[in-house]
């Protein structure tokens, strides 16, 4: 169980990482970047939401 508290933390930032890459390329190329604002926000919930859980689990 311990290992999930690292692994989807971990799994978040990484989606979160490849969406800003995707977003600063699309804004490069004056393409509309909407889908990646809106998965920028999914994946920071995600991450953040993932983080208090590990922390309450370590207590």
């Amino acid at each position: 169980m311990e290992l999930f508290m690292f692994i989807i933390p971990t799994v978040f930032s990484i989606l979160w990482f490849y969406n800003l890459v995707q977003l600063i390329d699309k804004v490069k190329q004056g393409k509309s970047y909407h889908n990646q604002k809106v998965l920028g926000c999914a994946w920071s919930a995600g991450f953040t939401l993932s983080m208090v859980f590990s922390f309450m689990g370590l207590h």
